[in-house]
């Protein structure tokens, strides 16, 4: 994992999952990065905020709010096998694991 900081726009809206008695939300973000493929011009990276940070960004984000967010990014690849052929599809997802969210607005 990387500390990063990056800009990024709120493509949903915070989804909040409580257990434990400690809040977790988790919701998606449309992160504007230069992408050399032809089919897509940003990346969608899943986030995860807990405790403090989750509660701030439960008051800051909007929907199509734009946010700087400070954490942890990491990649995850996983390889599936396409049906009756031998060929293999690569899946890679990104996701962040935050520490700090600033509000651009």
């Amino acid at each position: 994992m990387n500390i990063c900081t990056l800009t990024g726009q709120v493509l949903k809206v915070v989804k909040v999952l409580s257990f434990d008695n400690k809040t977790l939300t988790q919701f998606n973000l449309v992160i504007y990065i230069i992408n050399p493929k032809k089919c897509s011009c940003f990346y969608k990276i899943k986030t995860i905020a807990r405790g403090r940070v989750a509660k701030v960004l439960m008051e800051m984000s909007a929907h199509n709010n734009f946010i700087i967010l400070e954490g942890f990014i990491y990649i995850n690849k996983k390889v599936r096998r396409v049906k009756n052929t031998k060929k293999r599809k690569v899946q890679k997802t990104i996701g962040m694991k935050l520490r700090k969210i600033h509000n651009l607005l």
